[in-house]
């Protein structure tokens, strides 16, 4: 079986409260955040083999995510049998996309289909939590509004489809490191009950507002900073860092403004490509 896995992007990620992890491994935060999947993607193949493996990225098996998300779909089902999986990673890694998480989401998704479980969207939800804060938000695969660690959404009705650009320079930010240096800051105000109604119903305009840059290293932050005001200077209406960094995205309303900065940036950065929202 083939599959696409998508990107995600924060259009706004606010992190309003912490409580220690039940299990002792840490703090939990609590945060609010509008996400969006974008047409970024890796290219998955999965198909039963003899013993599992996984082709086309270099970490641990074990440590993988699509793993991870393989033995918890086994466990639930008591289920034997062994996959293969062969990726073309395509989605930057340590940028704030979510491409492990939308990996884990799609594993889901396919062995749902290829084993004939039957599984109910808020099922594989479920299990996705067991796997990584943004799986259940990549098996829905929709604009939301995400909350709780990451764990409860509400989508969002009528989304209007966003264009723009997206730069990662190749500068990995450790989630970790920054969500413990957020810790050193004011929490910010949760959000009242019309707020989030008002929004998930699209009657409210996105702030679009990123607590995590302020958890960053000073050269990141600088570098965020630079990509930031580049896509500005292009005519970006607003650009944001995505997740816990380091890619930032311009939001564009001229498309022809969008086309001249890609090609100024493209051969600045790394990684830049042009990127549209999903709404299905």
């Amino acid at each position: 079986m083939k599959i696409k896995s998508n990107a995600k992007i924060n259009l706004s990620l606010k992190v309003i409260g912490k409580e220690m992890s039940l299990f002792g491994t840490g703090c939990l935060h609590y945060i609010e955040s509008v996400m969006v999947p974008i047409n970024i993607y890796d290219y998955i193949e999965i198909n039963e083999s003899a013993t599992d493996e996984i082709i086309g990225m270099d970490i641990p098996m074990e440590s993988n995510l699509m793993y991870k998300a393989l033995c918890k779909v086994r466990d639930k089902f008591k289920i034997e049998k062994c996959v293969k999986i062969i990726i073309d990673k395509r989605i930057p890694v340590f940028a704030g996309l979510g491409g492990g998480s939308g990996n884990a989401a799609s594993i889901i998704l396919a062995l749902n289909e290829m084993w004939g479980l039957s599984m109910t969207p808020e099922e594989m939800m479920n299990l996705g939590k067991k796997v990584g804060s943004d799986v259940s938000f990549f098996i829905m695969n929709r604009p939301a509004f995400v909350y709780g660690t990451g764990d409860k959404i509400s989508l969002i009705k009528n989304f209007e489809k966003i264009k723009g650009i997206l730069v990662f320079d190749g500068d990995k930010s450790s989630t970790k490191e920054v969500y413990d240096n957020i810790d050193e800051f004011p929490f910010s105000k949760p959000i009242d009950k019309d707020e989030l109604n008002d929004i998930v119903s699209n009657k409210r305009n996105i702030k679009c507002v990123n607590d995590l840059e302020k958890g960053l290293n000073l050269s990141m932050i600088k570098k965020i900073n630079q990509i930031k005001r580049d896509l500005e200077l292009c005519g970006a209406k607003t650009s944001l860092m995505s997740g816990s960094g380091g890619s930032v995205f311009g939001i564009f309303e001229d498309e022809e403004n969008k086309n001249d900065c890609y090609k100024e940036l493209k051969n600045k950065y790394k990684f830049v490509c042009e990127f549209e929202t999903l709404s299905q």
